[in-house]
C-alpha cells in the first residue's frame, strides 16, 4: 500500500481481496488452535457431526432451512462457531464479542460519567496528503514538505505546482484512502492513550484501562 506510486493504494478490488483473504486465512488456524486448547469441547462437537443421524438432518434441514433440524444443527454448532469467529477481523462475531467485553467494561467500572465524541479531520492532515500522493523524487514534494503546512494553512490553491484545492484535497483522498485510515488510526492510538487513558489492543484482543 505504501508503494511509491501509490497505484495499488487506489485500487479498490484489491482492498476487498486483502480483506477477504485475511479473513480465509485468519479462520482455519483460530480454529486450530481453539481445538487444540479445548480438546474436550471438540470432541464432542466430533461426536456430534459423525453421528449417523446428522447427515440425515443435515439434508432436511437443506431443503427446509427453517424447520426443527435446521434449528438443532444451528443451537448445536453455534458455540463452535463463534468460539474461533469472534477474533476474525470486522466479523459478526467479534462485534458481538466486542459488546459483551463493553458491558463488562462497564459492570466493572461503573456507569461513564462523560461522553465523548471526536471527529478528527483526517482528510486535511499534512500527514494524510502526503501519503496520498505518489512520490516522483527524494527531493520533491510530498518527500520534502517544506512550507507545505503553512500553504494548508493559508488555503493555497497549489503547492509545488501541485493542486492543493479543496476539490483537488478531496479528490486525492477519495481515491487513497488508505491514506486517510492510516492517519486515522494513528490520531485515535494517540487520542485513546494520552487522553482517555482508553486502550483497545486489537492484536491482543483484550481492552485496558490504562492508569
Amino acid at each position: 500500500m505504501n508503494q511509491f506510486t501509490g497505484s495499488m493504494a487506489r485500487e479498490s478490488q484489491f482492498y476487498f481481496f486483502l480483506s477477504n483473504q485475511r479473513r480465509r486465512h485468519e479462520q482455519p488456524s483460530l480454529s486450530l488452535s481453539r481445538v487444540k486448547n479445548t480438546p474436550k469441547a471438540f470432541e464432542k462437537f466430533e461426536n456430534f457431526v459423525n453421528n449417523k443421524d446428522f447427515h440425515q438432518a443435515t439434508e432436511r434441514a437443506v431443503k427446509n432451512p427453517l424447520g426443527k433440524d435446521a434449528q438443532h444443527i444451528l443451537k448445536s454448532t453455534a458455540p463452535y462457531i463463534q468460539m474461533s469467529g469472534k477474533h476474525v477481523a470486522f466479523s459478526p462475531m467479534e462485534r458481538n464479542d466486542a459488546m459483551t467485553s463493553l458491558c463488562a467494561i462497564t459492570q466493572r467500572y461503573g456507569t461513564p460519567s462523560v461522553f465523548l465524541t471526536v471527529s478528527p479531520d483526517d482528510t486535511h492532515h499534512p500527514l494524510t496528503l502526503r501519503i496520498a500522493f505518489p512520490s516522483t523524487s527524494n527531493v520533491k514534494f510530498p518527500a520534502k514538505p517544506e512550507k507545505f503546512i503553512e500553504a494548508l494553512i493559508n488555503e493555497d490553491e497549489e503547492y509545488d505546482q501541485v493542486s492543493i484545492s479543496q476539490l483537488a484535497i478531496h479528490k486525492l483522498v477519495t481515491d487513497s484512502p488508505h491514506a486517510s485510515a492510516t492517519v486515522f488510526k494513528l490520531i485515535m492510538e494517540i487520542y485513546s492513550v494520552n487522553y482517555s487513558k482508553y486502550h483497545y489492543r486489537r492484536q491482543q484482543k483484550n481492552y485496558a484501562i490504562i492508569k
